[in-house]
Parts: C-alpha cells; structure tokens; sequence
C-alpha cells in the first residue's frame, strides 16, 4: 500500500486474515501481486481518483480486513477477544471512527412512539454476523462509489447504454448486484 502515515498491512499475509485466507490460495506462484496492485491504482488513477481518496479506499479496505479478523468470546457478557482488539482499534482509526464495539455487540431498538432507545445484547453469533453485516455494507458502498467514478469517466452524450462486464474464473459479473462476496 501507498504510504499512509503508518504501516497499516506492512508484513501482513493474505492468509493473516480470515476474508482474504478463506479460499485457502493466498499465495499463487504465477500471480505478481505487486505488479498487479500497481496496475489497478494506475486504473484507479485513470477513471479520477485523486491520491488522498485512493489512500481513503486503501485505508477502508485494510479496516474491512482488520474487522473480519475480530473474534468474540463470552456467554452471557459478549466481548471482543483481547488477542483481537488490537484489530479493532486498528480498524477504528483506519476509519476515522470509534465504539465499533458497541456497534457490533449489542442491538439499538427505537419505539416509534417514545423515541426511546433500548439496547439489547447479542449473543456471539449474531455479534459476528452484525459486524460481517458491517463489513459487507462498507464493502458494498466502496464497490458502488468506484462503479460510479468509472461511469463519469466514460460518460458520454451519445445516447446508447454502456457497461462494464468482468470476466472471471466465474463467469461475467454485474455491477449493479456485486457486494462483499468478490472480496471474499
């Protein structure tokens, strides 16, 4: 990555984190990861995007990965394992925010009639799938901010449909329903 002030991945292996070691292939003999990242931020450079909001994607990104990395513990009183808070305070700087904690730990419920606001616990599967939902939301959003850059870089006032179709081991993929299983 681009320097952001501190070595966010410096170090750090795919197989590091759970999103990126979950296929099991981090490492592929033919691939040239630097290579290939210099060329996709060259792209990102062609399609507008100034440095300081490359650094700001780089630095989401390597949040989501820290995130996925959070692990809870507990029965009745969920937290975070103390061998992960250190991702999670990672990631809260990374994204310029704080009391993810809380945000994945509990429920917020609001009566429509008092304005009141009552905060439930979740146990630990539903704390590990509210912060994947986090994850994927963020994710998702970052995906349709670059998908919208690209569009205004090839936009045209000829009146004819254009569109992007990416060719994978898959097959071709639409952009309009990508989200945080292609980073997966």
């Amino acid at each position: 990555l681009p320097d952001m002030g501190e070595p966010v991945l410096k170090g750090k292996k795919p197989e590091d984190f759970r999103f990126t070691s979950l296929s099991g292939t981090g490492f592929v003999d033919v691939i040239d990861d630097v290579a290939d990242f210099k060329t996709m931020d060259n792209a990102l450079d062609s399609v507008g995007l100034s440095d300081n909001e490359k650094a700001e994607l780089y630095s989401i990104l390597a949040a989501l990965l820290h995130l996925g990395n959070v692990e809870m513990s507990g029965e009745d009183t969920i937290i975070v394992t103390p061998d992960t808070e250190p991702m999670l305070r990672a990631a809260e700087k990374l994204l310029g925010i704080g009391n993810i904690q809380q945000l994945s730990l509990e429920k917020v419920v609001t009566s429509p009639r008092s304005a009141s606001e009552y905060h439930i616990a979740l146990d630990r599967q539903a704390a590990r799938n509210q912060l994947d939902a986090l994850v994927k939301h963020l994710y998702q959003v970052l995906f349709e901010l670059i998908v919208q850059k690209i569009n205004v870089q090839i936009a045209s006032d000829k009146d004819f449909h254009r569109f992007i179709g990416l060719l994978d081991i898959v097959g071709f993929e639409v952009f309009q329903t990508n989200s945080f299983e292609q980073l997966c």
